[in-house]
């Protein structure tokens, strides 16, 4: 155990010991281990003379019902007997809350955090409506679907433009690229986040396909030596465009809002940044074209779908919205 862990052990066993019985519930195996638990942390903002009457909810509903269950009702119960109890258990919840991102040794970004019952609420509410399976053929865990949600959500509120400003500009992510690697030449350095460092060629193309960009040419690592105007690749005209003909994500159907204007031919390949060389893609869809050899072909309608590598029809996966 860590020492955190320890010490949570050891104050379960001290609540325990006004609980009886409860942990001869476990010795009896009628009683599980995390149900234990449960009980010693309802315990806590609870006045002494309710003790009894927990330990006894505990002892007689527990072999019927799971640790969710049994919190439900603790939290009734205690409710009944206390209301002040839930209420200082939210203050302490909101008091802790934390989150933290950090970057892993294998690239990835992991999310840690601590919220109180009305955010944690909250916050699975509006992930809610964008983790829902996209179809019998997603094979997303729930924890993955979750996980696109929430990313989906935060590009959501940056492309609104309601968020307020940072540094008198508008919050966005920021990439910093080469030329010769949009271009795929060997030996190129990689891209480069704003806070979380390197990242593919092929994922500084996906963003580039639909994004502000602003040439700044240097010489060598640090002189510039001009800075243009950021432009927008793909105009709101033409994304207009592009959501009537093609109605939303050309490989899975997802919906207009939750896509990419996607170039066919990159415009650092001298593609150009017209109607007829842009599809909308989702941002699953979009990264399996960029990383992961996914196609976008027209086919004989002259409607626009997203095939596998080397065949000529194939079915677009399910991807994150």
């Amino acid at each position: 155990m860590t020492p955190g862990q320890a010490a949570s052990a050891a104050q379960s066993a001290r609540r325990l010991a006004a609980l009886p019985r409860t942990p001869a519930g476990v010795v009896a195996g009628t009683v599980g281990a995390a149900q234990a638990r449960v009980a010693a942390a309802a315990l806590r903002d609870l006045p002494a003379d309710a003790a009894a009457g927990l330990d006894d909810l505990v002892a007689n509903s527990a072999a019927g019902t799971d640790p969710v269950g049994l919190r439900r009702a603790l939290d009734d119960y205690a409710h009944r007997v206390c209301a002040d109890s839930l209420a200082e258990r939210e203050r302490r919840a909101r008091e802790h809350r934390r989150l933290s991102l950090s970057r892993t040794a294998d690239g990835a970004v992991t999310i840690d955090g601590r919220l109180d019952p009305v955010g944690g609420e909250t916050v699975l509410s509006a992930l809610a409506a964008l983790a829902a399976p996209a179809g019998g053929a997603d094979r997303r865990l729930p924890e993955q679907r979750n996980a696109d949600a929430l990313v989906a959500l935060a590009g959501r509120a940056l492309d609104s433009g309601d968020l307020p400003e940072v540094g008198g500009q508008r919050p966005h992510v920021t990439v910093v690229v080469g030329l010769e690697n949009l271009k795929r030449a060997d030996g190129a350095p990689p891209a480069a986040l704003d806070r979380f460092g390197a990242v593919s060629g092929e994922a500084a193309r996906r963003l580039a396909c639909d994004a502000a960009v602003t040439r700044v040419v240097t010489a060598g690592a640090s002189q510039v030596l001009d800075a243009g105007r950021a432009t927008r690749v793909v105009s709101v005209a033409q994304r207009r465009a592009l959501a009537v003909r093609d109605g939303g994500c050309v490989g899975c159907r997802a919906p207009v809002a939750w896509c990419d204007a996607h170039h066919v031919v990159h415009w650092a390949d001298g593609g150009a940044t017209d109607v007829e060389n842009l599809v909308l893609l989702c941002s699953g869809c979009h990264g399996a074209v960029h990383e992961r050899g996914r196609r976008v072909s027209r086919g004989p309608d002259g409607r626009w779908a997203l095939r596998p590598p080397g065949s000529d029809l194939g079915r677009a996966p399910p991807h994150p919205r």
